[in-house]
């Protein structure tokens, strides 16, 4: 009885955890298409004021407008602080501008927000 008790447990517990991760999956997956979809409506004319990362996995850059945007893919040296993001509506394109030697902005890259560069 005490065997098949400890086998009936496993096993749910082995459910459980493969029921875990296919949610996991399934909820992360559906985020990243809601902030995908979000960026490609929004317009953008703002300067990155804060930089956050979280376990190396995502980073979230805020605006002086309010807006942040978050990057799951690697985006170092895209972005940082100080720098003036342009993002016209219905595009993943976006425009980075960043003060040079004499304080004035000048362009820094032109990116894609899908593309892993």
């Amino acid at each position: 009885m005490k065997n098949k008790i400890s086998k009936s447990a496993g096993f749910i517990a082995a459910v459980l955890a493969i029921g875990f991760i296919i949610g996991s999956f399934v909820y992360l997956s559906i985020k990243e298409k809601q902030t995908n979809k979000q960026f490609y409506k929004m317009e953008i004319k703002a300067i990155v004021i804060k930089r956050s990362d979280w376990q190396k996995r995502s980073i979230d850059f805020y605006l002086n407008n309010g807006t942040h945007l978050n990057f799951i893919a690697p985006a170092t040296g895209k972005l940082e602080i100080g720098d003036s993001v342009h993002k016209a509506r219905q595009t993943f394109n976006y425009s980075v501008f960043r003060k040079n030697v004499d304080g004035v902005y000048a362009i820094a890259g032109n990116y894609n927000y899908m593309k892993i560069e």
